[in-house]
């Protein structure tokens, strides 16, 4: 399917102006499936075409290639919910297009049909969970690796509560009523290893690929980066109709993501942009709900032709 993109675009931090020489490159883009898919009982929504190669922390080397491509129809209803790393195809810079073609370029001449007031909760809820996933204490975080560590060495079908007497075990261990708590994490005492370790390991792989950065500055300066874009990004699209790229702030972004801010002014300008954002989107002039039929046409017209060019 990849030779059937209409639009490639570098994404992530080259697009946003905050590369460093240690950055990946990540691309993504939307194409539109061969008739099968539309016609018949086929089904597809992206394709993952990312070449990895990670350190020893599980990070991303800079020669790892992210690259996901979005099926046309699922790329738009993603555009029209206002799912801020969808959006941003719609407003790459040019020097950041690789590749668009007649159809590509029908849809971004209708990029104005997709922003509408729904970003509001989008961006505030991606930003969220970016400051959620940027916060853990560190004596948390060492809680956290113990038990990783201790628990991957038992039987995954016996149940925590079993081990509640070891002396290893109390180093990490808290017991309140009902449940053990580890960390910031609270289980049920009768909970098997096996799913203990599944969500020991899910609550880690939020951090530890950045680790270094969460032992050094005290919480992930990455995140905290996406954190403070994300806010940025939402004042922008909901004064403008639009983002622009590189962003505006870019040499901001990046000194946070190199730690040179604290988590508390940190936590202090993400609560600022929250409460302008409020006021930001009364007075918007974006539609206030997405307009799905405009949209719907827009993709059946690209659709058609583009399947039309492909029978010639």
């Amino acid at each position: 399917m990849e030779q059937n993109k209409i639009l490639k675009i570098r994404a992530g931090s080259h697009l946003y102006g905050t590369n460093t020489p240690e950055s990946d490159e990540d691309y993504s883009g939307i194409f539109i499936a061969n008739e099968d898919y539309y016609f018949g009982l086929r089904k597809i929504e992206e394709l993952d075409l990312s070449v990895q190669y990670k350190n020893e922390y599980g990070k991303n080397k800079p020669d790892s290639v992210d690259y996901k491509l979005y099926e046309i129809r699922n790329f738009c209803r993603l555009a029209l919910s206002n799912n801020p790393n969808i959006l941003e195809h719609l407003f790459a810079n040019t020097e950041n297009i690789l590749h668009c073609d007649t159809f590509g370029a029908m849809l971004l001449r209708n990029s104005h049909l997709f922003p509408n007031k729904g970003a509001y909760d989008k961006f505030i809820g991606y930003a969220n969970s970016q400051r959620h996933k940027m916060i853990i204490k560190l004596d948390n975080f060492d809680q956290l690796s113990a038990a990783l560590g201790f628990f991957k060495q038992q039987d995954p079908s016996e149940y925590i509560v079993m081990f509640r007497d070891s002396k290893e075990v109390k180093s990490f261990f808290a017991e309140k009523g009902s449940h053990f708590v580890i960390g910031d994490l609270s289980f049920q005492k009768h909970l098997m290893v096996k799913k203990l370790v599944a969500a020991l390991a899910d609550r880690l792989s939020k951090v530890t690929n950045r680790h270094e950065l969460v032992l050094k500055y005290g919480y992930d300066t990455k995140f905290a980066s996406h954190l403070i874009r994300l806010l940025s990004e939402g004042e922008t699209l909901l004064k403008t109709g639009k983002l622009e790229f590189p962003l505006h702030n870019a040499s901001f972004l990046l000194q946070i993501k190199q730690g040179e801010l604290s988590l508390e002014d940190i936590l202090k300008l993400a609560d600022e942009y929250e409460f302008k954002l409020k006021y930001i989107r009364d007075d918007s002039d974006l539609p206030e709900k997405p307009q799905f039929d405009e949209v719907n046409d827009l993709v059946k017209q690209i659709t058609r032709a583009f399947l039309w060019s492909k029978d010639r």
